[in-house]
């Protein structure tokens, strides 16, 4: 069972994120490896916007491979190397992820591991 919180002691959440989700008696947990704005065909666009998109893309395919879905998405951490503007990030993350609203961090740091990338997201997945 997943619970979703904003504990009343604790600030709303800033953005469309969820401040904390207990799991108990977990079936099944997916732990993705950072996925980045690059595609199938190994391309990477040039603005940092559209590597999220297709980072969240990315997302997608490994929820459908697994029989998995954007509601079963309970952290997502994001990296960016360079900021995105708050309200084209926040419409591309409601967009995304609609009305769920799983646990969020996001980072800007200085590089990934290619230095075209410019976004990297990492998930942890329950059902």
């Amino acid at each position: 069972m997943k619970q979703s919180r904003n504990p009343q002691t604790v600030h709303p959440p800033l953005a469309h994120y969820v401040h904390q989700i207990e799991i108990n008696q977990p079936t099944k947990i997916l732990m993705l490896s950072g996925q980045v704005g690059m595609t199938l065909e190994k391309e990477i666009p040039t603005e940092a916007s559209a590597q999220l998109e297709q980072a969240l893309l990315n997302i997608k395919a490994n929820l459908d491979a697994a029989n998995l879905d954007v509601a079963d998405i309970t952290k997502v951490t994001i990296y960016v190397t360079e900021p995105i503007d708050a309200s084209i990030r926040s419409t591309i993350l409601n967009d995304f992820f609609g009305s769920h609203t799983p646990c969020m961090t996001y980072l800007q740091i200085q590089a990934l591991a290619n230095p075209a990338l410019k976004v990297e997201i990492d998930t942890v997945v329950y059902k």
